[in-house]
This record gives structure tokens, sequence and C-alpha cells, in this order.
């Protein structure tokens, strides 16, 4: 089995965007598009790391579904 890191930028501002909330964290099926990217990396059995390029703003205080334990 490989290992293997995997970087997620997500970082942008989404100013193109109607709705003006970062792509990120637009919901498609009840799920921020970030979290369904980190999900399926997560089911990968090779992805060791997962590290995510997030806005400063959203890392000091991240929602409740973006914490290690309430990803799924």
């Amino acid at each position: 089995m490989r290992r293997i890191g995997v970087v997620v930028p997500a970082g942008g501002a989404g100013r193109r965007l109607s709705s003006g909330i970062a792509k990120a964290f637009v919901e498609l099926l009840g799920r921020p598009l970030l979290q369904h990217s980190i999900v399926a990396f997560l089911s990968h059995p090779d992805v060791a790391t997962i590290v995510i390029a997030l806005p400063a703003e959203i890392v000091t205080r991240p929602p409740a579904w973006l914490q290690r334990d309430r990803l799924i």
C-alpha cells in the first residue's frame, strides 16, 4: 500500500458566485462541496494525510462538520 498525502485548496472567497459564499462551502446534496471532497479522499486506502488550505477566518472557527470526529 502506498502512503499518499493530499492537499485540498479551499481558500478562495467565491466572489464570482452570486451567493458570495466561498465555493468550498456551497452545499450539494445537503453537504458542503469541501466535505464531499474530503470524504472521498478519506475513503481511499492509500491516502494517509489530508491538508486543507482554508481562509484564516475559517481556520480559527471551523464549522462543526470540519472537526475531525464529525467529518463523515
